[in-house]
């Protein structure tokens, strides 16, 4: 008769659901979220792809334009430092670029990724979630002008014409 399959160790169940061929079975899922098949494309969770159905009906009211999923980003830090963002549009209302992400949970790498859009971010960032039932803007992160000069004189003038000015300043 056997074990129900329910009974099994999850890793065990999902190496029988890829043997299947369920591709979208992965390793278990840290904050139970799970990806989801939608006729868009694969999705992160069940409320990410919630949230892309509404900004698909807010392109089609005009709200919003040029929609795009899963953005590559690269953020210049010493070195080109690489993420994606959920989704990137025109907002219409306040007529600039937002790179939207939806989050279920906090994760240590999100705070790193969200305090270096902070610096060197290229433009709004706008962070949303699911708040008792219905989509919120919990956070929205306009980068730090000043970081972006202070990088910009770095790059024209060179390394070391800053270390000089630097220790210039220091010693007064």
């Amino acid at each position: 008769m056997g074990i129900p399959k329910s009974k099994l160790p999850l890793f065990i169940q999902q190496k029988i659901e890829r043997d299947n061929g369920n591709e979208l079975v992965r390793n278990a899922p840290r904050y139970k979220s799970r990806k989801v098949q939608t006729p868009h494309g694969i999705m992160d969770s069940g409320a990410e792809a919630d949230y892309y159905e509404l900004l698909l009906l807010r392109e089609k009211a005009g709200d919003i334009k040029d929609l795009i999923r899963q953005v590559p980003v690269y953020l210049f830090i010493g070195r080109y430092r690489h993420m994606r963002v959920d989704f990137r549009y025109f907002d219409n209302h306040i007529g600039e670029m937002v790179w939207d992400e939806y989050k279920g949970a906090e994760t240590a790498e999100w705070r790193m990724k969200r305090d270096l859009w902070a610096a060197y971010g290229p433009g709004l960032y706008r962070v949303t979630r699911k708040i008792h039932g219905a989509f919120e803007n919990f956070l929205e992160i306009r980068p730090n002008p000043k970081l972006e000069l202070v990088e910009a004189v770095i790059r024209a003038a060179g390394v070391d014409a800053v270390k000089d000015i630097i220790k210039t300043i220091t010693q007064v």
